[in-house]
């Protein structure tokens, strides 16, 4: 799943699981531990779930369907 920190943050607040709280207490420090800009060295499937992406997470292919950059 590919998301920017914006987005995960209000992902995560809408959740409102408990076990998120010290991740939004300290958002700062727990975003700097995210890698949001460079994809997995292994083989995956990228979705994109960012606010405001083109193509809305209904209508992107399903992880099944969806192949990397690598795998065409």
């Amino acid at each position: 799943m590919h998301s920017d920190l914006d987005t995960m943050h209000e992902y995560i607040e809408l959740r409102d699981a408990p076990r998120h709280g010290r991740k939004l207490a300290h958002w700062d420090e727990y975003a700097s531990t995210l890698n949001t800009t460079a994809p997995p060295e292994a083989a995956h499937r990228t979705t994109d779930n960012h606010q405001g992406v083109a193509i809305s997470l209904a209508d992107q292919p399903s992880p099944a369907n969806a192949l990397t950059v690598e795998q065409r």
